[in-house]
């Protein structure tokens, strides 16, 4: 099939509304057309495909405009809805992904992104995997439990087979992603975070803290869909470090099914009179707000690609720290590093960090001029040269 019309199908694990009104919307805080406009610098159209499901509000942000469509697959919820899905969705897939000249993307790791890809390479399409995380460690740390845990090695060879057949790969890391999930040798990639970080949403200056403070507010920004952020870790440092007398808040912004739980613990440790829990906040500026309003930033999480809530906290002029995992070592020094999932760890660099303003003073500096460098590298061009590389470069082959 021969066009002049250049479409690019770009999959996600996302989980998508149609509201009463017929149009699909995104209850993320950032601007989900808006994020998908990068790609029409180089393809006349874009075709989303994501889980949609039925809502009875018409809320949040369209995703949907001018240039940007979706194409809906069946929503499930949890490994067991995936399986049920699963034949049913790479069907849908298949029949709608029949046009050769285009390009097929998606994020990975991420079913629906290895069915969207799988489908391109089947009728000899370029393909691109967008690698954003990193399934070995998601299921090592035992947020899909013990069976999770057993599978991890099947998981990471899964996608590194995938990964070596794309015909290029654009990766959030600068390194980590790249050396356990490497694309073939004649495969172009890029370096590229997913934030929307711009100049405009840079902050003027670092954070100074109040020297007068009374208390200092920790925030925290992540899912509640599962533990891996780590935020019942934070909970159970915060009611230590109250019991040592260290007066702290903390705000938790994010929802999701384990949001009661987390509520639940703060209760259980007899902290919930110092912890703010905001839910999902939808505006990026009301995030900014909460942002600015805190004293320290923290990333504890069990697993990790490249964090996006880590750069906008930088981002804002905030000290931050974080666990040794991922891609969150190629963003913060040593010095604002705990061991992933230790309690006692990140216990002890909370106490330690809080109460010295001269490193709060330089890491917040250090922060938002790290911030800026990331926001260089996201010149728009250099997304529209990767594509002409992969559209114009020999397609991979697969090994025999």
């Amino acid at each position: 099939m021969t066009t002049s019309h250049k479409v690019f199908y770009y999959a996600t694990e996302a989980k998508l509304y149609r509201g009463p009104d017929g149009r699909i919307y995104s209850d993320a805080s950032q601007n989900w057309y808006d994020q998908h406009l990068l790609w029409l610098d180089t393809f006349d159209e874009v075709r989303i495909v994501a889980r949609v499901e039925d809502s009875p509000r018409g809320s949040g942000h369209l995703v949907e405009g001018q240039g940007v469509t979706v194409l809906a697959v069946p929503s499930y919820q949890g490994a067991r809805g995936l399986v049920m899905k699963f034949l049913q969705i790479r069907s849908l897939v298949r029949r709608c992904c029949t046009d050769d000249s285009a390009v097929y993307g998606g994020r990975f790791p991420g079913v629906i992104g290895a069915i969207t890809v799988g489908a391109g390479k089947r009728i000899g399409a370029k393909t691109l995997a967008h690698i954003v995380g990193d399934p070995y460690d998601v299921l090592k740390s035992g947020v899909a439990g013990w069976l999770g845990v057993k599978l991890a090695w099947i998981g990471k060879m899964l996608m590194a087979q995938q990964v070596s057949r794309v015909d290029g790969a654009i990766y959030v890391s600068e390194q980590t992603l790249q050396k356990r999930y490497p694309v073939h040798s004649d495969a172009p990639s890029l370096i590229r975070s997913g934030l929307s970080v711009t100049r405009e949403t840079l902050a003027s200056e670092a954070k100074i803290p109040d020297l007068r403070r009374q208390s200092t507010t920790i925030v925290a920004v992540g899912t509640h869909d599962q533990m891996y952020k780590g935020h019942d870790l934070l909970l159970e440092a915060v009611a230590l470090l109250r019991a040592r007398g260290n007066q702290v808040k903390l705000d938790l912004i994010g929802g999701g099914s384990k949001h009661k739980t987390l509520v639940g613990l703060a209760r259980e440790l007899e902290i919930e009179g110092h912890v703010r829990f905001l839910g999902h906040v939808k505006s990026p500026d009301q995030v900014r707000k909460v942002l600015d309003s805190a004293d320290l930033f923290a990333m504890p999480s069990r697993t990790e690609g490249v964090p996006r809530a880590l750069i906008e906290a930088m981002a804002r002029g905030l000290p931050c720290i974080g666990s040794n995992i991922g891609g969150i070592p190629e963003l913060l020094p040593v010095e604002c590093l705990f061991t992933s999932g230790s309690v006692e760890e990140l216990t002890e660099l909370l106490h330690k960090t809080i109460h010295d303003d001269q490193w709060l003073t330089e890491q917040g500096a250090r922060n938002l001029d790290r911030a800026r460098e990331i926001c260089e590298s996201l010149d728009p061009r250099r997304v529209s040269d990767f594509f002409t590389l992969i559209t114009s470069a020999p397609k991979v082959l697969e090994d025999k």
